[in-house]
């Protein structure tokens, strides 16, 4: 009984669609030919819209413009970096050479307090004096650091 219904309903609906097509074929054939050949001019899509800049950007060649840009750009970066690390060794350097010359100093004046010693006249005679005959004793070595080293 359904199948016999849903039938029907199929029947009727085709009938339908072949009365309408039937009757809109004559309003058809009476529209001009120039205007059915205008209708078919299509607009491009969206995507095509988007996608022909790309597709001009790589035929073209422009990629090697943003390419050269890029690495301009990177090389750039990496001279600045070089800059900046060798401004920070002279740096370093000039430091290590202030450093240096007060060392130098201080072992020039560790020298002649040393010369002035054994010129100088002692109220002592010809001895020592006691902190030179009694250094203080070195620090003790921690074994446990030392033989984790070796």
């Amino acid at each position: 009984m359904i199948n016999i219904g849903l039938l029907a309903i199929f029947w009727a609906a085709a009938s339908y669609m072949v009365v309408a097509v039937w009757r809109k074929i004559p309003l058809l054939l009476q529209v001009p030919q120039q205007l059915i050949e205008e209708s078919f001019v299509t607009r491009p899509s969206r995507i095509k819209e988007y996608l022909d800049p790309v597709v001009d950007f790589f035929v073209h060649g422009r990629w090697r413009d943003v390419y050269y840009a890029t690495l301009l750009r990177i090389l750039h970066g990496v001279r600045l970096w070089l800059l900046r690390l060798e401004r920070l060794t002279f740096r370093m350097l000039e430091a290590l050479e202030r450093r240096g010359e007060s060392l130098a100093k201080t072992e020039e004046r560790y020298w002649g307090e040393i010369k002035q010693w054994k010129h100088e006249v002692r109220q002592n005679g010809n001895s020592l004096p006691e902190k030179v005959m009694n250094p203080d004793p070195p620090p003790e070595r921690n074994s446990k650091l030392s033989d984790s080293i070796n």
